[in-house]
Protein backbone atom coordinates (compact mmCIF):
# COMPACT_ATOMS: atom_id res chain seq x y z
CA UNK A 1 0.00 0.00 0.00
CA UNK A 2 1.06 3.78 -0.47
CA UNK A 3 0.60 5.87 2.46
CA UNK A 4 2.16 9.30 3.19
CA UNK A 5 3.75 10.17 6.17
CA UNK A 6 4.73 13.58 6.68
CA UNK A 7 5.47 14.49 2.94
CA UNK A 8 6.97 11.20 1.97
CA UNK A 9 4.89 8.73 0.26
CA UNK A 10 5.91 5.11 1.75
CA UNK A 11 5.12 1.52 0.66
CA UNK A 12 3.79 -0.25 3.40
CA UNK A 13 2.59 -3.88 4.05
CA UNK A 14 -0.95 -3.98 4.52
CA UNK A 15 -3.42 -7.08 5.22
CA UNK A 16 -6.44 -6.70 3.13
CA UNK A 17 -9.14 -6.88 5.83
CA UNK A 18 -9.92 -4.09 8.30
CA UNK A 19 -8.88 -5.06 11.89
CA UNK A 20 -11.10 -2.76 13.94
CA UNK A 21 -8.64 -0.41 15.98
CA UNK A 22 -9.03 -2.26 19.50
CA UNK A 23 -7.75 -5.18 17.53
CA UNK A 24 -10.98 -7.21 18.05
CA UNK A 25 -11.84 -9.05 14.60
CA UNK A 26 -15.32 -8.52 13.54
CA UNK A 27 -17.56 -11.62 12.50
CA UNK A 28 -16.65 -11.73 8.81
CA UNK A 29 -19.62 -13.13 7.33
CA UNK A 30 -22.08 -10.57 8.90
CA UNK A 31 -19.18 -7.29 7.70
CA UNK A 32 -17.42 -6.86 4.77
CA UNK A 33 -14.09 -5.56 5.49
CA UNK A 34 -12.75 -5.80 2.08
CA UNK A 35 -14.72 -2.94 0.29
CA UNK A 36 -15.58 0.20 1.48
CA UNK A 37 -18.73 1.98 -0.40
CA UNK A 38 -18.61 5.13 -1.73
CA UNK A 39 -21.99 5.62 -0.63
CA UNK A 40 -21.18 4.68 3.04
CA UNK A 41 -18.37 6.17 4.19
CA UNK A 42 -20.10 9.42 5.75
CA UNK A 43 -22.36 6.83 7.44
CA UNK A 44 -20.82 3.82 8.32
CA UNK A 45 -19.62 2.62 11.94
CA UNK A 46 -16.95 0.93 10.16
CA UNK A 47 -15.73 3.16 7.23
CA UNK A 48 -16.45 7.26 9.25
CA UNK A 49 -14.07 6.76 11.71
CA UNK A 50 -11.45 6.42 9.01
CA UNK A 51 -12.50 8.14 6.01
CA UNK A 52 -11.05 11.63 5.70
CA UNK A 53 -8.36 10.55 8.06
CA UNK A 54 -6.31 7.37 6.82
CA UNK A 55 -6.03 6.90 3.30
CA UNK A 56 -3.77 4.84 1.40
CA UNK A 57 -3.36 3.46 -2.66
CA UNK A 58 -3.89 0.41 -3.41
CA UNK A 59 -1.74 -0.66 -6.68
CA UNK A 60 -2.51 -3.81 -8.89
CA UNK A 61 -3.18 -5.89 -11.62
CA UNK A 62 -6.40 -7.31 -11.51
CA UNK A 63 -9.37 -7.95 -9.41
CA UNK A 64 -11.10 -11.19 -8.50
CA UNK A 65 -14.68 -11.89 -7.33
CA UNK A 66 -17.88 -14.62 -6.71
CA UNK A 67 -20.50 -14.42 -9.28
CA UNK A 68 -23.22 -16.72 -10.01
CA UNK A 69 -22.20 -19.54 -12.30
CA UNK A 70 -24.76 -20.93 -15.23
CA UNK A 71 -26.37 -23.57 -12.98
CA UNK A 72 -25.91 -21.41 -9.64
CA UNK A 73 -22.70 -22.78 -8.32
CA UNK A 74 -20.66 -20.07 -7.88
CA UNK A 75 -17.78 -19.50 -9.62
CA UNK A 76 -14.20 -17.15 -9.61
CA UNK A 77 -13.77 -14.96 -12.45
CA UNK A 78 -10.71 -12.31 -12.51
CA UNK A 79 -11.34 -8.70 -13.96
CA UNK A 80 -8.58 -6.48 -15.32
CA UNK A 81 -8.34 -3.46 -17.51
CA UNK A 82 -8.26 -3.81 -21.38
CA UNK A 83 -5.89 -0.75 -21.63
CA UNK A 84 -3.53 -0.95 -18.69
CA UNK A 85 -1.09 -2.86 -16.12
CA UNK A 86 -1.68 -1.35 -13.12
CA UNK A 87 -4.88 0.35 -11.57
CA UNK A 88 -4.91 2.44 -8.12
CA UNK A 89 -7.48 2.28 -6.10
CA UNK A 90 -8.51 4.67 -3.39
CA UNK A 91 -8.25 2.92 0.33
CA UNK A 92 -8.82 3.23 3.87
CA UNK A 93 -6.92 1.75 6.46
CA UNK A 94 -6.68 0.96 10.15
CA UNK A 95 -3.60 0.39 12.66
CA UNK A 96 -4.82 -1.93 15.10
CA UNK A 97 -3.10 -3.24 18.31
CA UNK A 98 -2.45 -6.84 18.86
CA UNK A 99 -0.45 -8.99 20.43
CA UNK A 100 2.15 -9.59 18.43
CA UNK A 101 2.11 -5.68 17.37
CA UNK A 102 0.93 -3.29 15.44
CA UNK A 103 -1.03 -4.55 12.26
CA UNK A 104 -2.04 -2.35 9.32
CA UNK A 105 -5.24 -3.62 7.57
CA UNK A 106 -7.06 -2.26 4.39
CA UNK A 107 -10.21 -1.43 2.65
CA UNK A 108 -10.66 -0.87 -0.84
CA UNK A 109 -13.56 1.64 -1.68
CA UNK A 110 -15.76 0.34 -4.17
CA UNK A 111 -18.79 2.17 -6.54
CA UNK A 112 -21.20 0.83 -9.16
CA UNK A 113 -19.81 -0.91 -11.94
CA UNK A 114 -19.49 -0.63 -15.35
CA UNK A 115 -21.55 -1.89 -17.49
CA UNK A 116 -19.30 -5.18 -18.45
CA UNK A 117 -18.42 -5.77 -14.64
CA UNK A 118 -22.14 -5.70 -13.79
CA UNK A 119 -23.41 -7.89 -17.05
CA UNK A 120 -20.31 -10.80 -15.87
CA UNK A 121 -22.76 -10.61 -12.44
CA UNK A 122 -20.87 -8.23 -9.74
CA UNK A 123 -22.33 -5.33 -8.47
CA UNK A 124 -19.07 -3.81 -7.85
CA UNK A 125 -16.07 -2.33 -8.78
CA UNK A 126 -12.59 -0.64 -7.12
CA UNK A 127 -12.80 2.99 -7.45
CA UNK A 128 -9.43 4.02 -9.94
CA UNK A 129 -7.81 7.01 -9.21
CA UNK A 130 -5.40 8.73 -11.62
CA UNK A 131 -2.28 9.50 -10.83
CA UNK A 132 -2.79 13.26 -10.44
CA UNK A 133 -5.34 12.78 -7.57
CA UNK A 134 -2.94 10.74 -5.37
CA UNK A 135 -1.61 14.06 -3.51
CA UNK A 136 -4.94 14.91 -2.47
CA UNK A 137 -6.47 11.63 -1.76
CA UNK A 138 -3.20 10.91 0.50
CA UNK A 139 -3.57 14.04 2.28
CA UNK A 140 -7.30 13.68 3.01
CA UNK A 141 -6.70 16.53 6.06
CA UNK A 142 -6.94 19.35 3.09
CA UNK A 143 -10.35 18.36 2.11
CA UNK A 144 -13.61 18.04 3.23
CA UNK A 145 -15.18 14.49 3.49
CA UNK A 146 -17.39 15.86 1.01
CA UNK A 147 -14.38 17.27 -1.92
CA UNK A 148 -13.38 13.64 -1.00
CA UNK A 149 -16.34 12.09 -1.69
CA UNK A 150 -16.68 13.84 -5.27
CA UNK A 151 -12.90 12.90 -5.71
CA UNK A 152 -14.07 9.16 -6.06
CA UNK A 153 -16.39 9.70 -8.23
CA UNK A 154 -13.97 11.16 -10.88
CA UNK A 155 -12.71 8.31 -11.95
CA UNK A 156 -9.64 6.59 -14.88
CA UNK A 157 -12.47 5.54 -17.61
CA UNK A 158 -11.52 1.51 -18.21
CA UNK A 159 -13.12 -1.28 -19.95
CA UNK A 160 -12.90 -4.53 -17.82
CA UNK A 161 -11.95 -8.11 -19.35
CA UNK A 162 -12.57 -11.20 -17.74
CA UNK A 163 -12.25 -14.63 -17.19
CA UNK A 164 -12.55 -17.75 -15.30
CA UNK A 165 -10.17 -17.94 -12.38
Amino acid sequence: MIIEEGKEKLIKLMRYHVCPKNGNELNTFKYNLFNARRDRLLDSKIWKPLFGKQHAIFPFHRFYESVAGENGETKLIYFEPKDRQIMWSAAIFEEAKIESGLLRSFAAITDEPPPEVSAAGHDRCPVFLSEDKFDIWLNPKLSTKEELVELLSSTVPTYFEHKAA
